[in-house]
């Protein structure tokens, strides 16, 4: 068994890892981490500029308070 140090970073070089992949860190009850290496990563596709500005117009901000409650709760009375 092979052992590898955490360097000042909080990294650890795995064998036979490759960059980009992706591990499921599962911690014990005894103490100890199980690494699950994922065989296919999440790929996102980056959204657009215009998706983003698409979807900004579909759902705006709405606020769940008036602003007297909000004033209320922020402020000490």
């Amino acid at each position: 068994m092979s052992t590898s140090r955490v360097d000042h970073k909080h990294r650890i070089e795995l064998p036979g890892s490759q960059p980009g992949d992706v591990f499921e860190v599962q911690r014990q009850a005894d103490g100890g981490y199980v690494l699950v290496h994922l065989h296919e990563p999440p790929t996102e596709r980056r959204k657009t500029r215009d998706e983003i500005l698409e979807a900004i117009d579909a759902n705006p901000l709405k606020l769940s308070m008036t602003w007297e409650e909000i004033r209320k709760a922020t402020r000490d009375l």
